[in-house]
């Protein structure tokens, strides 16, 4: 008996100051002045994995879960409450990992770009990123759910064999796609340019490897102009010169952004207005999804917290 209670103590020990540990990376954030941190409401939102600020919704962030619970988009504003969500009906979603939105096919419309592409065994010879046109979010109404029947497919291969990856960037500029991967020492960055086929399978072209591993999401600014890419430890920032490439522009080296690790954190946004970025994490050990919103811009000043609407920290 006593042999078993010592183990069972010894584990005990470990779960309690792991908890702990989670609790404190937290805490970090919070005590931050130049960080917001919301509890997100939506206890359905628990594997949080992708995230893209509306351009069509002022004020609205969209969110998503992976593996087979994706097949629902979330809105939520930036204090993380819930405005709604979207089921796509598409059976064939297996994976997804990282949203993106921007323009496309038509003009003056704003789409969303959701990456079906997560492959932990790499045995998926084709993966797909769903388009469709933003939905609309009614502020006023509840929560609801609704469906989303309309949308192109965008099957692709890469062109070295198939690899798990979770993170794609979309250059508003070109509308070109971009799927960076996950596993490897040096990340790898193929690009499926603009026209995208929607009857055919595409192959994504490798255009450039980048210095870090375990990249888990990323976003192109708005304007085009400003790149962040995120790892499970460290956020990556990137400035674009006029209309360069994007492959040219992240063979720079990037500077280090402010970024407090989370419990699983697995995607990362620009702010519509391109004032400060948000981060989610994962719900873990009962420690629910938290939205992280960071105060930061890369002129060596910041902009107030009202410009997204959160309240200042006293």
């Amino acid at each position: 008996m006593i042999r078993m209670v010592k183990p069972f103590i010894f584990l005990s020990i470990i779960v309690l100051l792991v908890y702990g540990l989670l609790n404190l990376l937290i805490l970090l954030p919070i005590l931050n002045k130049n960080t917001h941190v919301s509890t997100v409401e939506n206890p359905q939102i628990n594997q949080a994995s992708g995230l893209a600020a509306s351009l069509g919704n002022p004020g609205i962030l969209w969110t998503h879960n992976d593996k087979i619970w994706g097949k629902v988009i979330f809105a939520l504003d930036v204090a993380g409450k819930s405005r709604g969500a979207f089921y796509i009906d598409n059976p064939k979603i297996r994976d997804p990992e990282d949203l993106a939105v921007g323009p496309g096919p038509l003009t003056q419309i704003s789409y969303i770009y959701m990456a079906d592409i997560g492959d932990n065994d790499s045995k998926r010879k084709v993966k797909s990123i769903l388009r469709f046109p933003e939905p609309e979010v009614n502020w006023q109404a509840q929560a609801t759910l609704d469906t989303i029947r309309a949308y192109d497919t965008i099957k692709f291969t890469f062109p070295d064999g198939p690899r798990d990856a979770e993170t794609i960037l979309l250059d508003p500029l070109t509308r070109d796609l971009f799927v960076i991967s996950k596993r490897e020492r040096d990340a790898r960055v193929y690009k499926i340019a603009y026209p995208q086929k929607i009857h055919e399978i595409n192959e994504a072209v490798f255009v450039a490897m980048i210095g870090m591993s375990m990249v888990v999401s990323g976003d192109i600014s708005m304007d085009g102009t400003e790149i962040l890419i995120k790892t499970y430890g460290s956020v990556y920032y990137w400035k674009r010169e006029g209309a360069e490439p994007i492959e040219k522009v992240l063979q720079r080296p990037a500077t280090t952004a402010t970024y407090f690790p989370e419990p699983q954190g697995e995607a990362i946004c620009w702010a519509q207005f391109k004032n400060g970025y948000f981060t989610i994490s994962e719900e873990l050990l009962k420690i629910p999804c938290r939205l992280v919103y960071y105060n930061y811009t890369f002129s060596g000043k910041t902009n107030r917290l009202t410009q997204v609407h959160l309240p200042q920290k006293k």
